[in-house]
């Protein structure tokens, strides 16, 4: 159940930010790829929830594997996120940053009860 409520924060935090991105980044190479990336990670992570919820065995690599594509955060980036978030003054930037927080912070959340839940056979196939 825990890995369900991660991967649905993660599918929510990363919907709210893609459509929080300027429609003019579709018109640029590097922002279809930021839109393609947010695109690729909620579908994942909605698949890996409703994978978890049906105990579907391949689950809990998909999220293992969702959450070494999405990015686990490290303690410097975190640092760093939390560094922005106090320097900046704007309210809009302090948010965006609030959910970028959130978002790694689930993906470390369902990494650590993947690897739990993760069995020994399961690791080699």
């Amino acid at each position: 159940m825990p890995i369900i409520l991660a991967e649905c924060s993660t599918a929510l935090l990363y919907l709210y930010l893609g459509l929080s991105l300027p429609w003019s980044s579709w018109h640029t190479f590097a922002g279809t790829l930021r839109e393609l990336h947010f695109i690729i990670v909620i579908a994942a992570a909605v698949a890996t929830a409703w994978g978890v919820a049906r105990r579907r065995r391949w689950a809990v690599k998909g999220a293992i594997a969702l959450a070494a594509y999405a990015g686990l955060p490290n303690l410097p980036g975190i640092a760093s996120i939390i560094q922005s978030i106090q320097g900046s003054t704007q309210p809009a930037v302090v948010m965006s940053w609030l959910f970028v927080l959130g978002a790694t912070i689930a993906q470390l959340a369902a990494f650590i009860l993947a690897l739990r839940q993760l069995q020994v056979g399961q690791a080699a196939a």
